[in-house]
């Protein structure tokens, strides 16, 4: 939960990034700046959102971010800055002003038709960052001696990506600023004034579209899975607002590669495949070895983007071809949100007869979102567990190693537990980042170790 509320905090001030106002009396200023002024269609840059003067400290912060969706989008909050703002107690915990994992939740909300929040924009299909209107709020609980404490320094709160989308210039405001502090364990107000940034994007809109994936590369991997019909998780894999991450981009990107039959009996030796996967890389030979498989495809530019985000729909793909069960004519009753003219409809639809996905609790897949880790380790549990018939579990204890265990999702804990006691998954130093989204070089990670289980 104190995670939770300090992830906030940051992203509100994100919000913070961009309209001016003044306030020589301020408290607590909060300035924004930009990695870049003027782009082009495509381009992306950096806004970091900075507490650049802080007279009494603050505690919360609550606010909404507005920017104008048709010149820029909000990607994602995907790096840490090195002031970031946090607080030490006095056993040495550290609480960071904010969480990306958080942030990136906000970031793919996606609203309900009818939310206020969203100038009337919302359809419930495009997510916060697509709808210019980012709604946040943080709190810190950190106590000592029996009174909640305050952020006090100065730095950056957090940063977030954005993707120019069409012409023209935009502010990046706060519809509100809100921030208090504690003295002596009373709430109090303060002042902020906010100073912002615009940004310019020239050119023209780009209409051609062409963003799968994973799409038609068929392959039979050797398994010595019996076809398993044993025990499966059956939670759903997002069942809240912040894990529901819709994504559209890479809308400019070129067309995968073209449509092939593989037949491998064994994972190949790796090679370089891939000109943005050096030798170096440190999921060259995962890549390296599941592309010579087909199990994964890059693009027709000859580039794999390994830290690009992942599709769910595109996940379920390389998931299904990973245990031998991928089928391009499969047709059954499947999500309401997933049509049967997709190209991933085989797939998903084949991975909700098995029971490896089970969707939304609404009855939908949300198959263009980013899939968040801790639906991806969902997934490959219910993958594994189809492979070899029987029920993986782990101790919940095993979480204890990583500093944002609290973030995961109640409905997730159980497999996380399971994948991490298991070796399937190591995180990312001290964390977990249960709802930081898949990058492509992390799936094929975990899709290398399921293909070669035996």
């Amino acid at each position: 939960m104190k995670k939770l509320l300090s992830t906030l905090l940051s992203a509100v001030l994100l919000a913070t990034s961009v309209s001016v106002s003044a306030a020589e009396s301020a408290n607590v200023t909060v300035t924004c700046q930009t990695s870049a002024s003027s782009l082009q269609v495509g381009e992306e840059f950096y806004a970091d959102f900075k507490v650049t003067e802080n007279q009494v400290g603050f505690n919360n912060v609550t606010a909404i971010i507005r920017f104008d969706p048709d010149v820029i989008e909000a990607i994602s909050c995907d790096e840490d800055p090195s002031d970031e703002i946090s607080y030490t107690t006095d056993s040495g915990k550290v609480y960071q002003a904010f969480t990306t994992s958080f942030i990136n939740g906000r970031v793919s909300f996606v609203p309900e038709a009818g939310n206020d929040d969203f100038n009337g924009l919302a359809d419930g299909v495009k997510n916060a960052g697509q709808l210019g209107a980012i709604k946040t709020a943080g709190f810190l609980q950190a106590s000592k001696d029996g009174y909640l404490q305050n952020f006090t320094t100065t730095g950056t709160l957090c940063r977030l990506k954005f993707k120019a989308v069409g012409p023209g210039s935009t502010d990046i405001t706060f519809e509100s600023l809100e921030t208090g502090y504690f003295e002596q364990g009373e709430p109090l107000s303060n002042s902020v004034s906010v100073q912002n940034a615009s940004v310019t994007v020239a050119g023209e809109r780009n209409t051609d579209s062409n963003d799968s994936t994973e799409t038609t590369t068929s392959s039979r991997i050797a398994s010595s899975s019996s076809g398993g019909s044993g025990s499966r998780n059956t939670v759903t894999e997002a069942t809240t607002e912040e894990t529901t991450v819709l994504s559209e981009q890479d809308s400019n990107e070129p067309t995968t590669e073209a449509s092939q039959e593989v037949t491998n009996t064994s994972i190949p030796t790796p090679e370089l495949t891939f000109t943005d996967v050096p030798a170096d890389f440190w999921g060259a030979e995962y890549i390296n070895s599941l592309s010579k498989a087909g199990i994964i495809n890059g693009y027709s530019d000859g580039t794999f983007r390994p830290n690009d985000k992942i599709k769910r729909a595109d996940f379920i793909i390389m998931l299904l071809k990973s245990v031998d069960e991928y089928d391009a004519s499969f047709s059954e009753e499947c999500f309401t949100d997933v049509e049967k003219e997709s190209y991933y409809f085989s797939a998903v639809s084949k991975a909700k007869s098995l029971g490896i996905a089970n969707g939304n609790g609404d009855g939908t897949f949300s198959p263009t979102a980013n899939i968040t880790r801790q639906d991806m380790m969902i997934l490959c549990k219910n993958a594994i567990e189809y492979k070899f018939g029987k029920e993986l579990t782990g101790d919940e204890s095993v979480l204890d190693a990583f500093t944002d265990k609290d973030s995961i999702s109640a409905y997730a804990v159980s497999a996380l537990s399971a994948m991490t006691e298991n070796g399937y998954i190591s995180g990312r130093g001290s964390l977990i980042a249960p709802l930081d989204n898949t990058t492509r070089a992390e799936a094929a990670t975990i899709m290398h170790k399921i293909v070669t289980l035996k």
